[in-house]
């Protein structure tokens, strides 16, 4: 008996090379999301190392002799960078005519660290008894209401970097929604030496 297997062979191979086409996309597909977000986990690590050193300098400043009258005497709900040593910068200062934040005030020349003080209300009660000298208010933090502690402020730091992802999906510092990556945290910092 003769078996006719012509082009079984061929059809066999064209199945494998397809299999194995479709196999190398999935793998490549697959290693280019780990590479991505790979980077993306580098960067947000930089970040995060950046913020916590911006918090870090507004704290070694309040803990300077005049500390506290330095960062009181600075504006608060505006956007506010750093030089490169431990001064601050007021928002014309550090920020270019599009948005963006100028060179000198970039971390690592990537990272747009900037950061905000806002007051902090504090609720008044008489049950909280007689506040330290030079303090407003010595209740509990409140949202809204009470008094302003005049020893007590409110920072929202914020590092930012180019990046298609939308991760501030407000920016707490601009108000606005922005097309890249970000970290922010909210840190309060009190006038414990009260000078």
């Amino acid at each position: 008996m003769i078996k006719n297997d012509s082009g079984q062979m061929l059809i066999e191979t064209i199945l494998t090379l397809g299999l194995v086409v479709v196999v190398s996309f999935a793998l490549i597909g697959l290693g280019l999301v780990g590479l991505r977000n790979a980077k993306l986990a580098s960067d947000r690590l930089n970040a995060n190392k950046a913020e916590r050193d911006g918090l870090e300098r507004i704290r070694a400043l309040r803990d300077t002799p005049t500390g506290w009258t330095a960062i009181t005497a600075l504006p608060v709900n505006q956007r506010l960078c750093f030089d490169s040593d431990l001064n601050f910068s007021m928002t014309n200062d550090c920020t270019e005519v599009d948005g963006s934040i100028r060179d000198a005030a970039k971390v690592n020349g990537v990272y747009e660290r900037s950061f905000k003080l806002t007051y902090v209300n504090r609720a008044t009660n008489a049950e909280f008894g007689t506040c330290p000298t030079g303090c407003a208010a010595c209740g509990p933090i409140v949202a809204s209401g009470g008094k302003i502690d005049s020893c007590t402020r409110k920072v929202t730091m914020q590092v930012a970097w180019p990046g298609t992802n939308i991760n501030c999906n407000s920016d707490p510092i601009l108000g606005t929604t922005q097309s890249r990556n970000c970290v922010t945290t909210t840190s309060i910092i009190t006038n414990w030496r009260r000078d």
